[in-house]
């Protein structure tokens, strides 16, 4: 039988011990979640396949958890505000981490993201301002809204050649994102997916991208210079607002856009435009 953790809760109350004392709970010792909420170690049986809907939401004195093989998801919200989570081991049996699923565990700090994973769900991990790095593999087509947003330790993010589109907010207010590449998989940029990136200090656009959304680098004060390749057909208003620190913009002969919209409050007489 399938059981999805919360169903799991309920339906079991068989208790048992670990010998080494390094974890203080199994599943089968719990009667109700909120058992669980209190203890900090948690493996979790190779019985589940599915951590389901709020499953561990709110379980402040969690700090490490080991998921099985036989889980494949990790549904809406399982471990949101968990903020004692230090540590958590992701199987490659996993293909999906859902919607809000990790948001504000702001005690993690790193997290490696097996190349199983097809999709991270929006809001994935937003606010888990402890996060200072994650692996994200070339098994990931789709990074959803806001899904690291407010990740304000990250400093570098490499995002895959499967990605195709980096969605609203992605990277919003990662104020200590430095670098970060964009491969060429890439076609759309979209609305303010890199708002507030404050200390990213350059970023390389590549000719596959073809729109970039509303404030994308919007307030991203650290950037100087910026390199619009020829494939890119659109930009959004207010995409680079702010970048105070721009001193070159290197666009194409033939850009007709609105560059006092799309670079609105930048003294763009003190940039030196580069056409190619």
């Amino acid at each position: 039988m399938e059981f999805e953790i919360i169903n799991y809760l309920k339906n079991n109350s068989t208790k048992k011990e670990i010998k080494n004392n390094l974890i203080d709970l199994i599943f089968k010792e719990a009667k109700t979640k909120e058992e669980i909420g209190n203890s900090k170690y948690i493996i979790i049986p190779n019985s589940v396949k599915s951590i389901g809907f709020r499953s561990f939401e709110n379980c402040s004195s969690l700090k490490s958890i080991i998921i099985p093989n036989s889980v494949t998801s990790i549904e809406d919200d399982a471990f949101e505000n968990c903020n004692s989570l230090t540590s958590i081991i992701i199987p490659n049996s996993v293909t999906s981490i859902k919607n809000c699923a990790f948001e504000y565990c702001n005690s993690l700090t790193s997290i490696n993201i097996p190349n199983s994973v097809i999709s991270i769900g929006d809001y994935a991990f937003r606010y888990c301002t402890g996060l200072k790095s994650i692996t994200i593999p070339n098994s990931v087509t789709s990074i959803g809204y806001y899904a690291f947003s407010n990740c304000n330790s990250l400093t570098s993010i490499n995002i895959p050649n499967s990605v195709t589109s980096i969605e609203n907010g992605a990277f919003y207010n990662c104020s200590s994102l430095t670098s970060i590449h964009i491969p060429n998989s890439v076609t759309s940029i979209e609305n303010g997916s890199f708002y507030n990136c404050s200390s990213l200090t350059s970023i390389h656009i590549p000719n596959s991208v073809t729109s970039i959304g509303d404030g994308t680098f919007e307030n991203c004060n650290s950037l100087t210079s910026i390199n619009i390749p020829n494939s890119v057909i659109s930009i959004g208003e207010c995409a680079f607002r702010y970048c105070n620190s721009l001193t070159s913009i290197t666009i194409p002969r033939n850009f007709k856009l609105d560059m006092n919209n799309i670079f609105k409050d930048v003294d763009l007489s003190i940039v030196e435009i580069i056409y190619i």
